[in-house]
Parts: structure tokens; C-alpha cells; sequence
């Protein structure tokens, strides 16, 4: 006995330590590869880094890499699609980036962005962006086919400084000591208009030093700026006196030079990019080139940003399109892909045995919990798990419901009785949630909504045979307010839980025949995002909402208010209760994850490393103690002790949920919860009957850690 009480002190102290350095989020993917624009670096923090991207806008790391925040869409012109991004030389909360129809700037770090273009029209592209070192108000901005505009009051006003009727973009540049001096180089397929321009009164006026060059990038050595380069398709030439003469330099394969950068403590060593080749390097400004063979980069690369670290120049940054973003810590001689250009995860599922689905951009499944991810060519904003049949799968989207009987490999649509898609636009049409019957995987319910000029409609609707068929369950809901969450009980489940915009709660004790408002203790013009029901008694139930958390004891007939340390004004979007800790709960929010462990009484904000704040999904993982959230960011998990443990439904406690375990089940059941006996009683009811089966299915075939 004394043997195996010191094995046990021991085994618990060993796993103490294993999770002691665990509470701290890690992005796990899925990750996609995005067109890269940019690539810029913080000149004073060099583990800041930006990549923008046209098809999914602005990211940041403050680590280096390994990890990213999505900073820039929504509050932008067409969701984010950026060009690139300047940084304020004197205050790097300060930025701006181009965008089509103009530009784009940030006080604070990226966290709110307001449109800055007044006097550039709306069917710009802006492509580049420079900030005068010297006089941060002072903004250039080079554009699409309209020249390049002049800002002088921080982007507030823009006037056209250079008409510049060019075809490529980021070939202007600004003299580091002298930032009245800039340079233009202009280029068109028909050879009109272009060459290369001087100013020399900060784009009052302009001077063409060439004609010839046909330039596709342009910068200037930092340390010597009478020294220019100019990539002129495949050749790169060089000017030591500002411009005047420009000579050949050899050593470089044929390919348009894309990107230029200088090595800002040595800057006799330049790194240049060019298309479909290689990245070379010089070591003595550009006199002789050496290939990097870039180990580690995408063979025939197309770089689309390219960026050293102001402090660690050992350090670069490589965007690739389509195949994401890199990094080289040795100078470029080798690579390693970052972590980078995760979509926004709306949707967390997870199956009995572990596998784990999300919404990034796509639908996407991970059989090794987030190492790898597969793309099942489907997208979803609700998404549902056959309880007996994990191969059978149900998505809703914009344009129905889509059934899988393949583990996502095939799709067909279900829609036999939901609403018609309107026939023209403009219109609005969604399945927004989905809810599967745990006790009977035949029947799911499914919101839908539908907007056109003339009217809007919306209500719950019921498939028993597998979204064979649809029929309309909504009476007695308003018909013009879209469905955001539904829950079933899952002792009883003939009684569901609808949230809705605006509006609140509603119940329904009859499968959905009927619905009645459930709305007492919660606000008026309340919507509610997310249910979680407690396992151990699913008369209790916590609702999410666009405020706080609210939490009923008695069945939705009163709520009360439970968010003491959660911030005021925030969407709770996603909740998740602890299967073996009833009383600890997750919340979701537009600021983070909180942990409550005590039925919601309080609560603190869980773990560190998730940049990404707004958290739009949550799904336990109990038999290994990880928690996944879906945030802005794409999916990111952490790791904890405290998550999880032993399975509701072990109840001789072997790490599985078998038919040993439904053998002493059935021998309890029917009898009152006394004594030993009230481990069965898994909702709390005080009897052991059918709701607490249909719990223990639940977690039927389950392993505990």
C-alpha cells in the first residue's frame, strides 16, 4: 500500500509537471496559401513583423512569426484587400496601407482603421506607399495607371504630384537624408510614358534622368543615396551619382527583379529577388552576385514581399504567392515556411474519436489534431456530426444544407423543403445554424434566413429522415429575425433552445411545434450567440450573448446575469463546459477566452499567445486536456491539467466508456439515486432513467486521458 501511495504521489507530480509551462494558446492552421503583396519589418522591434496580402488583407506577428494576428479587413474598403503597408518612422502604432479606392491608416496599432483618401477617387489602386523619415505628415502614395499622390497633413488630403501613367507598381523612392529627393519609375507595355524621374523639391516638379530603363523595381542604398538600383526586367543596373549614368551589373539570371533590400549594418551586402529563380545576395554593393539556392523556398518562386530585420540583419522575410510566407535567420542560405495565413475559423466540431473540423474559409478536418489539415472543398456556417455515424456529416451555408456520408470526400445538397433562393439579386440567403438530435441522428433542425429588397424572412426548420425532407418548425417565432444558435437538451430531447438576433430566447417542449419566449432576466434587443448546457444537469443552461453571459437553473424560465471579470460590452460568441467539471466553464468573446470555474460566478481571462482576440468558436477535447478555439486568427489550442480528465459515463474508472460501464449502468438503472448509486444519476435528477442513458451514449466509445 505505502508502494503504491508513493507511485501515485509521484505520477501526479510528474503530470503537474508536464502541463506546468502548458496554459499558453499555439496556433494550429489551417493554413492557406494566399498572394503575398507585402512584407515590412518594425524598425524598432525587430520581432514585429506585417505581411499584407490582396486576397485576405493585413496580418501581424510580435513574435517573429510564430504566431499571427489579423489586423486589417473589415473596417477596410472591400474587406481588406491590401497592397501594402507603410509604417511612421517616429511612432510604429501609426500606419497606413493601399488598398483599391485609396488608402487606409491606424493610430493604434492596427486595432481600428479609418479611410484617409480624400482627393485620390475611388477606382484607384494604390500599390505603394512611402513615408518621408524626416516628416512623418509627409505620405506618397504611387498608384495604378494614376501617377503618384502627395499627402502632407498625415493622409487627411491627397493631390496628384506625378501623372505617371504606369503599369507596375512600387518603384517609387525617397532620399534617407535628403527626403526631397524622390524617384519615379514609370513603365507601359506600349512604351509611352515611361522612364525614370527626379525630384529634387520633394514632387513639385520632375526631371526624366531615363528613358530607356524599363524598370519593374527602384531603391536607393541607404548609406550612400547618390547610389540607385533599378531592376529593368530581367537586367538590374546601377547609378552611383544620383541617376545621371547607369551601368549594367552582371551575375544575375534572367527574370524580372522584384524587390530589393539593403543590410541596414552592413549595407554593401544587398538581397534581391527575382521572379521564378532564385534570391541572390551581394556582398560588396553590388559589384558580384551569389545565388543563395534558397533551401527551403518553393522552387520557381514569384516573391511577393521581401524584408530584413532592422536590428538582426541575419534575419529576412520572404512572401511567396500562393504558397504563404518565409523566414531565414542565416542570411538568407536557408528557409523555413511560417505559420501564416489562417482565414477566420467560425465553426469548431469535434467527433467521438477525436477528429476535429473547422470553417477557414473553407471546411477543413484534422485527424492529428491541427498538425495537418485536409480541405474537404466545402464551406459551412453551421456544421453537424452524425453521433452514429461519423461519416456522415452536415454543413449549412449560403446556399442550403449539404449532406456528406464520406467523411467530407462528396457532398450533395439537401434542401428538399427549405425556402427557394430567390431568383435575382440583390438577395440574402443562409442556413445559419445547425442542431442534430443526439438520441436520434435522423432529425436536425437548421435556422434559415432570407433577404431581398421587398421583405425578410426567417425560421426554424426539421428533418426526420436525414435532410431527405424539410419542414417548417417556427410557430410562434417572429418571422423577420435570423436564428444565431440552437440547442437541444440532450435528456430531453424534445426541448430545444433557439437564440436570436435581437430578440433573445425561445423555447420549444415539442420538437419545434411550438415555440414561446424565454426572455425573462435578459435585456430587450438581446442576441444570443451561444448555448452550453450543463452535463451533470441540463436544467441549467448558459447563454452567450452580445453583452455578457446569462445562466438559467430552471429551464430557461428566468436568467441571471453571470459576468463578474468579464469586460463590459462584449460578445460572448461561443461557450463550453467541461464535460468532467460541470462547474467550469469557457466563454468565447470579441476579447479573448475566459475560464470560469465556478458555474460562472467569475471569471478570468485563460492563457496567453492568442493574438487573435475575437474568438468565434470553442470545442473541448477532454481525453487530451486541450481546449480549441476558432478566432480571427484561424485555430489556435491550449493545453492544461485542468481541462477534461475522467469521462461522465466511466464509472469503473478505466480510462474508456464501454459496454462494462452499460452493464453497471443498466443494473442502476431505474432505481433512485442514492448512495454509490448517484454516480449513475448523470443529470442530477435524483433517479437514473432514460436522460441519464442518453447521456452516457453520449460519451459512449470515448477513452478518458
Amino acid at each position: 500500500m505505502k508502494k503504491m501511495l508513493v507511485w501515485v504521489v509521484t505520477f501526479f507530480a510528474f503530470i503537474g509537471h508536464a502541463f506546468a509551462g502548458d496554459n499558453v494558446w499555439a496556433p494550429t492552421g489551417p493554413y492557406r496559401a494566399y498572394v503575398v503583396d507585402a512584407v515590412v519589418t518594425d524598425p524598432f522591434n525587430p520581432q514585429t513583423v506585417y505581411v499584407s496580402s490582396l486576397s485576405k488583407g493585413l496580418w501581424k506577428s510580435a513574435d517573429g512569426g510564430a504566431s499571427w494576428a489579423y489586423i486589417g479587413g473589415n473596417s477596410m474598403p472591400l474587406g481588406g484587400y491590401v497592397w501594402d503597408v507603410a509604417i511612421d518612422p517616429k511612432d510604429t502604432r501609426t500606419m497606413y496601407v493601399g488598398l483599391y479606392g485609396g488608402v487606409c491608416k491606424t493610430t493604434d496599432g492596427g486595432a481600428t482603421w479609418t479611410s484617409v483618401s480624400q482627393g485620390i477617387s475611388a477606382d484607384t489602386y494604390v500599390f505603394y506607399l512611402v513615408v518621408d523619415p524626416s516628416n512623418p505628415r509627409t505620405v506618397y502614395a504611387q498608384s495604378l495607371r494614376k501617377g503618384v499622390f502627395k499627402s502632407t497633413d498625415a493622409g487627411a488630403s491627397w493631390a496628384q504630384i506625378h501623372p505617371g501613367n504606369a503599369e507596375v507598381y512600387k518603384t517609387l523612392a525617397i532620399d534617407p537624408k535628403n527626403p526631397r529627393v524622390l524617384y519615379f519609375a514609370a513603365w507601359k507595355s506600349d512604351k509611352s510614358d515611361q522612364g525614370i524621374f527626379k525630384s529634387t523639391d520633394g514632387g513639385a516638379s520632375w526631371t526624366m534622368i531615363n528613358r530607356d530603363l524599363q524598370s519593374f523595381s527602384l531603391a536607393i542604398d541607404p548609406s550612400n543615396p547618390q547610389t540607385l538600383y533599378v531592376g529593368a526586367g530581367g537586367v538590374l543596373y546601377r547609378s552611383a551619382d544620383g541617376g545621371a549614368s547607369w551601368v549594367k551589373v552582371d551575375g544575375l539570371k534572367s527574370g524580372v527583379i522584384q524587390f530589393m533590400v539593403f543590410d541596414p549594418s552592413r549595407p554593401q551586402v544587398i538581397y534581391v529577388g527575382v521572379s521564378s529563380s532564385d534570391i541572390y545576395r551581394s556582398g560588396d554593393g553590388g559589384v558580384s552576385w551569389t545565388p543563395l539556392t534558397a533551401a527551403g523556398l518553393p522552387y520557381r518562386m514569384n516573391l511577393g514581399g521581401l524584408a530584413i530585420s532592422a536590428s538582426s540583419p541575419q534575419t529576412l522575410y520572404a512572401g511567396v504567392d500562393f504558397d504563404g510566407a518565409y523566414k531565414s535567420t542565416d542570411g538568407g542560405n536557408t528557409w523555413t515556411r511560417l505559420r501564416w495565413g489562417a482565414w477566420p475559423a467560425t465553426v469548431l466540431a469535434r467527433s467521438p474519436s477525436g477528429m476535429l473540423y473547422t470553417t477557414a474559409g473553407g471546411l477543413y478536418k484534422t485527424m492529428d489534431r491541427g498538425v495537418t489539415w485536409a480541405d474537404l472543398r466545402a464551406s459551412a456556417l453551421s456544421f453537424a456530426i452524425d453521433p452514429s455515424n461519423p461519416q456522415t456529416l452536415y454543413a449549412s451555408a449560403s446556399q442550403g444544407v449539404r449532406k456528406s456520408t464520406d467523411g467530407g470526400a462528396s457532398w450533395r445538397d439537401i434542401n428538399s423543403g427549405l425556402p427557394a433562393i430567390p431568383s435575382a439579386p440583390p438577395y440574402t440567403y443562409s442556413t445559419t445554424i445547425l442542431a442534430i438530435d443526439p438520441s436520434n441522428s435522423q432529425t436536425l433542425y437548421v435556422g434559415n434566413f432570407v433577404r431581398t429588397s421587398e421583405s425578410v424572412t426567417a425560421g426554424v426548420y426539421k428533418t426526420t429522415d436525414g435532410g431527405a425532407s424539410w419542414t417548417s418548425a417556427s410557430s410562434g417565432l417572429l418571422s423577420n429575425r435570423a436564428v444565431r444558435t440552437l440547442a437541444i437538451d440532450p435528456s430531453r430531447t424534445q426541448t430545444l433552445y433557439a437564440g436570436f438576433d435581437t430578440v433573445g430566447v425561445y423555447k420549444s417542449v415539442d420538437g419545434g411545434a411550438s415555440w414561446t419566449s424565454a426572455n425573462g432576466g435578459i435585456p430587450a434587443n438581446t442576441t444570443v450567440w451561444a448555448f452550453a448546457f450543463d452535463p451533470s444537469q441540463t436544467q441549467t443552461l448558459y447563454a452567450g450573448t452580445s453583452g455578457s453571459v446569462y445562466k438559467t437553473t430552471d429551464a430557461g424560465t428566468s436568467w441571471k446575469e453571470v459576468n463578474a471579470g468579464l469586460p463590459a460590452n462584449l460578445n460572448v460568441n461561443a461557450l463550453a463546459i467541461d464535460p468532467f467539471r460541470p462547474q467550469t466553464l469557457y466563454a468565447g468573446t470579441s476579447s479573448g477566452v475566459y475560464k470560469s470555474a465556478d458555474s460562472g460566478t467569475s471569471w478570468t481571462s485563460l492563457g496567453a499567445g492568442l493574438p487573435a482576440k475575437n474568438v468565434r468558436t470553442l470545442v473541448i477535447d477532454p481525453s487530451e486536456q486541450k481546449l480549441y478555439a476558432g478566432s480571427d486568427g484561424g485555430v489556435y489550442v491550449i493545453q492544461s491539467a485542468d481541462i477534461g480528465g475522467r469521462l461522465l459515463g466511466d464509472f469503473d474508472r478505466n480510462g474508456e466508456v464501454n459496454f462494462d460501464d452499460f452493464f453497471l449502468f443498466a443494473a442502476a438503472f431505474g432505481q433512485r439515486a442514492t448512495g454509490d448509486g448517484a454516480k449513475f444519476d448523470l443529470d442530477g435528477s435524483g433517479e437514473i432513467g432514460l436522460s441519464d442513458f442518453f447521456l452516457f451514449a453520449d460519451r459512449f466509445g470515448q477513452r478518458a486521458q
